[in-house]
């Protein structure tokens, strides 16, 4: 028999959306972010007209917020506002390359605030995952 931390529970739904649309932005960030830099090594031809980014960003549709927020919950069982790599493995609603892969994009994001309060490294609070998520959508905070 498989070991009981190695056997994926049931998905919930919601947790799969939100981690598919966090993986699938970041990716499309990333390939937008090569396609520009090798656009610097292309032969130059006449000036072309560039796509402009809007200056302000549309804000996120509150049933995406809440969303978001449920899922935190979701994946955040204890209600520490915190996750680490082992906790959010431990739910086995994420396969743990997916983990390893969310908590090293997340951790980086940590805020300087939480660094400075000696929070533990290896994890993300609900404000990261937040951030992360309006980021990568290129959405803006609902109350901004």
């Amino acid at each position: 028999m498989c070991p009981l931390e190695y056997k994926v529970q049931d998905g919930i739904a919601e947790v799969d959306a939100v981690v598919d649309c966090l993986l699938q932005h970041q990716v499309a960030k990333i390939e937008q972010t090569i396609s520009q830099k090798a656009a610097l090594f292309e032969p130059r031809r006449a000036a072309s007209t560039q796509k402009m980014d809007f200056v302000l960003k549309p804000k996120v549709p509150g049933a995406t917020w809440t969303l978001w927020q449920e899922v935190f919950a979701i994946l955040d069982p204890r209600n520490t506002g915190w996750i680490t790599n082992p906790a959010l493995q431990s739910t086995r609603l994420i396969c743990p390359e997916v983990c390893n892969y969310m908590c090293e994009l997340l951790c980086g994001a940590a805020s300087v605030a939480v660094r400075q309060q000696e929070a533990p490294s290896d994890g993300f609070s609900k404000e990261d995952f937040l951030r992360k998520m309006l980021e990568v959508t290129n959405l803006r905070h609902p109350d901004s």
